[in-house]
């Protein structure tokens, strides 16, 4: 078993996808948190270091850079 986190995700994308009919699901977390940059990585999104960020709404320190991942409805397997 992956882990409820895992099973969540994708869950989220099944509704996301199937439900919405989205064409594209996003995620982001911040840069030090690498768990859940596993989660989505293992889920199978992928993550362009062109696309990070820094949150606006947040105080110089180590939560202020985000990572973003992002997954196609037609890239999904």
């Amino acid at each position: 078993m992956d882990g409820y986190a895992t099973e969540a995700a994708l869950a989220g994308l099944t509704f996301g996808f199937e439900t919405l009919e989205l064409p594209e699901i996003l995620a982001v977390t911040t840069a030090t948190n690498l768990r859940s940059q596993a989660v989505m990585r293992r889920i199978g999104m992928t993550r362009d270091p062109g696309d990070d960020f820094d949150d606006p709404t947040v105080s110089e320190g180590p939560l202020r850079r985000n990572v973003l991942y992002r997954i196609a409805r037609d890239a999904r397997t």
